[in-house]
């Protein structure tokens, strides 16, 4: 899983990303300068797509830890046991990201269950 940022740390990082995406852009520029919108538009694009997932990224899996309530199964209530993380993969209109999250299964050998963020359940196998 993801070290865990604070706040403090999730934002320099992702200014520092930002950053680079300005010098590549100003150096890409630099380099074209007599490139039309669109140019700018297709150069710029998938930059600030990868940007954008990263810092997604950063948000969902890299947030300050807390006490986490346990998780439940949804089929019999019983206290799942933790298996250990889950990488998911996200095409999104923003960015692409791989969000990590915890596996668990129930001692009642009930079916395993995934719980990502969307608050969706996504049936796996054990």
């Amino acid at each position: 899983m993801s070290k865990k940022m604070t706040r403090s740390e999730r934002k320099a990082a992702f200014l520092k990303e930002a950053e680079h995406l300005f010098d590549n852009m100003e150096t890409w520029y630099e380099q074209n300068p007599t490139a039309t919108f669109e140019e700018i538009e297709g150069q710029l694009r998938p930059q600030r797509r990868a940007l954008m997932g990263e810092g997604i990224k950063r948000w969902v899996n890299g947030g300050e830890e807390g006490e986490a309530e346990p998780v439940l199964c949804p089929e019999c209530g019983t206290k799942m046991r933790y298996k250990g993380t889950v990488a998911k993969t996200i095409i999104g209109l923003e960015g692409d990201t791989t969000l990590e999250r915890g596996y668990y299964t129930c001692p009642n050998s009930c079916e395993g269950t995934a719980f990502f963020p969307s608050g969706q359940e996504v049936a796996t196998t054990t």
